[in-house]
């Protein structure tokens, strides 16, 4: 599999990649499990300040993320990624609203959620969603 860019459409297209995978190869999702950080590393373009942020991601935020994000992909489910612009902020009152399995910031004030959220497109699906977000303008 070839790495696929950081975003919505990328997710997408490596969705698709092992979805089309025959039953023996996709045992090599299962990697995810073992180390999410190197199997994101290899199926995913990081910017190099993306990549130092996975890496400084907190134990566990990996944890739940490893867990909810192999059984999305296991089941075929939808993965969502919403990465706002850093000019965008996040106020208290929205970061209050998110109902989130997960959360880790850093420094710079980036904030990624992980949870799941109703699809826009379906209201009966539930979309696990990784939001990454400013808490500092």
């Amino acid at each position: 599999m070839n790495k696929k860019p950081f975003t919505q459409s990328g997710l997408n297209a490596l969705r698709e990649e092992i979805r089309n995978l025959p039953k023996s190869e996709k045992l090599r999702v299962a990697a995810l499990q073992q180390d999410y950080i190197s199997w994101a590393n290899k199926h995913l373009e990081f910017e190099n300040s993306q990549q130092i942020y996975l890496v400084n991601l907190s134990s566990e935020f990996v944890s739940l993320a490893t867990r909810l994000t192999a059984l999305a992909i296991s089941n075929d489910e939808p993965i969502r990624l919403i990465k706002a612009e850093k000019s965008d902020g996040l106020t208290a009152a929205t970061l209050a609203e998110t109902d989130v399995a997960a959360s880790s910031a850093d420094a710079e004030g980036k904030l990624i959620t992980l949870g799941y959220t109703s699809d826009p497109d379906d209201a009966g699906i539930e979309v696990l969603t990784y939001e990454i977000r400013y808490t500092t303008v």
